[in-house]
């Protein structure tokens, strides 16, 4: 079982000779959509053909340009040095430059299309009715084809470009650790904030202490990263005319604003349940002030089993066996076919993420393994957005697409079923090691995603106006902590520049890609109590759910399962879960 993810099956190297046909085939296939589309995108009686087939050739451009798209971006994400792969990334992007004309001229012909609009109903458009309705919806946002190619085109060398730099500074940044014998030695980001799991007290607050002291090497230049991506973003808004940021942030999250008040509301209700939670973990670790940041993550109880790579899947193995068959198949897939990038190295980039390939349709899951249960989760967590991409593979590439708070539904319906299936052969010490496992999860997901909410929402509003000094930036960043997390914890040891190793803030287009974490774990848990209730009607309507996810707006999808997230009365349902995970866990752990 290899330790890295295979490519190969994509492309056997940039100089290959499929990756070079490939690539040479790209100004031939978009010089004859634009003849295509100068000849149909004119006036017509017959607008539903015309846009059908232009998504029928749409479809036809991504799977060529998805599989070279895999193959650049998975190379960088385990080699941020590699320049040929920089090369390739940066030639891509301006390959983006063409779907912008296209996407203007089409919008611009949908808009004098779209004053009857009973052509939408027609049978003939029936697979791209949405694509056409959520298009239409853009077209009062829509400038110039001039000024459409200039924001494209100072993208690649503004938001973009302040991306990679944040993104390479962060895989690239080495980590001098003293360990508890007084030696230093240079790791990784990735490995000295993994110590934040580890059993010893003492280590983790070793990993804290390296950790804070790395970050000033890159702060100024990863702060000029933030400020340059939020005020591109601003102006383009302002000149598009959105009412406000937060008008786009629904757009493109795919949901209304009234559930995302309705989200961030019973997001706040529920604080004092983790502030709770919180101050008794300070008192069980010693600590008089309030817990301090690292340990937030610090286990409680103990895990007696270790987790060496190998036993990771075959514990992931069996638990994908007792939940659905086709997961389980998918599992050996994805261990035996090289889908996973495992252990942390040198240029390859923090965290985890899976990517959805779909001319293999199979998915590439990147890991940072450091044999914590932590890291475990992680696997299942990830191999749960390759089982949501074998729903919509079926779908078509042109509804791979899952609005981002629904896309992390699955992933985390996974962490749950995993921490279920341990429980039930757990020793006292491991019952309550996971029970505080399963409260710590919500409250990351809910009270550190609160604050992250509140500190991007402060630097939009801030960045209006004026450039934002690193200083600020980090002030900000403490400001928020401590409106999520109250006085639950020690503000003289915490993390300022927790806003630096997070790459959400930094992803051009996709502003607010926190709340959808949060999203998706009240949204799971509310699915597995209804999968406890009934496992065998759920999984099939489960199932379905996910497939549906690129064909529709979120309201409409959650619909599909009977459940009405734009009211309170799910979400609460969902929290209750949390109250009965801390009840658990207080019968157990006594302090």
């Amino acid at each position: 079982m290899s330790l890295y993810w295979d490519l190969n099956s994509l492309y056997t190297s940039f100089e290959s000779e499929d990756f070079i046909k490939d690539w040479t085939s790209l100004p031939e296939i978009w010089q004859q959509f634009e003849q295509w589309a100068d000849n149909h995108f004119v006036q017509t009686t017959t607008p539903e053909q015309t846009a059908f087939a232009y998504y029928e050739k749409l479809k036809e451009i991504y799977q060529v340009v998805s599989k070279l798209n895999s193959y650049i971006h998975l190379t960088l994400a385990t080699d941020a040095t590699n320049e040929t792969a920089q090369k390739y990334a940066e030639q891509m992007a301006k390959l983006s430059e063409h779907f912008t004309v296209m996407d203007a001229k089409y919008l611009r012909w949908l808009t004098a299309h779209s004053q009857d609009k009973a052509w939408v109903n027609s049978p003939v458009i029936a697979p791209y009715r949405y694509d056409v309705n959520r298009a239409i919806g853009e077209c009062q946002y829509l400038l110039s084809d001039r000024e459409e190619l200039l924001l494209e085109k100072m993208h690649q060398t503004g938001s973009t470009a302040w991306s990679r730099l944040q993104n390479n500074l962060l895989a690239q940044l080495m980590v001098d650790f003293t360990d508890e014998k007084g030696e230093t030695k240079a790791l990784p980001l990735t490995v000295v904030r993994n110590k934040a799991y580890d059993p010893n007290p003492a280590v983790r607050k070793l990993g804290y202490l390296a950790e804070i002291k790395a970050y000033p090497n890159i702060a100024e230049s990863v702060a000029s990263s933030l400020n340059q991506v939020k005020g591109e973003l601003l102006t383009e808004l302002d000149w598009r005319g959105y009412p406000s940021y937060m008008t786009y942030v629904c757009k493109t999250h795919r949901l209304q604003e009234k559930t995302l008040d309705t989200l961030l509301g019973i997001m706040q209700e529920s604080l004092p349940i983790f502030h709770a939670y919180f101050k008794k973990k300070a008192v069980w670790l010693g600590h008089k002030n309030g817990l301090p940041v690292y340990d937030l993550l610090a286990p409680v109880g103990q895990m007696n089993r270790e987790f060496s790579y190998d036993k990771a899947v075959e514990l992931t193995m069996a638990v994908f066996a007792s939940f659905d068959p086709q997961m389980e198949e998918m599992g050996k897939r994805a261990f035996s076919q090289g889908w996973i990038d495992v252990e942390p190295r040198q240029g390859k980039r923090g965290g985890a993420f899976c990517s959805g390939v779909y001319p293999l349709k199979q998915s590439r899951i990147l890991m940072n393994y450091d044999g914590s249960l932590e890291n475990v989760i992680t696997l299942c967590h990830e191999l749960g957005h390759a089982y949501h991409n074998e729903q919509m593979f079926p779908e078509g590439i042109m509804h791979m697409g899952a609005p981002m708070p629904l896309a992390e539904t699955a992933s985390t319906f996974n962490e749950s079923i995993l921490l279920d299936y341990l429980m039930k052969t757990a020793t006292p010490e491991e019952t309550l090691f996971l029970l505080d496992k399963k409260v710590n999860r919500s409250a990351t997901i809910i009270v550190d995603i609160y604050s992250r909410f509140l500190f991007e929402k402060r630097i939009m509003d801030e960045r209006k106006n004026v450039s934002i000094p690193t200083r600020l930036v980090s002030e900000y960043m403490t400001e928020a902590q401590k409106q999520a997390f109250g006085d639950s914890l020690d503000y003289t040891q915490s993390q300022p520049y927790a806003w630096i190793n997070k790459p959400h803030y930094y992803m051009t287009g996709v502003p607010f890609y926190n709340f959808p974490y949060s999203f998706g774990h009240l949204f799971s848990m509310g699915l597995y109590a209804m999968y406890q209730q009934d496992r065998e009607a759920f999984i099939p309507k489960y199932k379905k759910l996910l497939s549906y996810c690129g064909q529709a707006d979120i309201e409409e999808i959650a619909g599909t399962i009977g459940i009405d997230v734009t009211k309170p009365d799910f979400w609460r349902q969902s929290v209750e879960l949390i109250k009965k995970d801390v009840a658990d866990l207080n019968a157990v752990w006594k302090v």
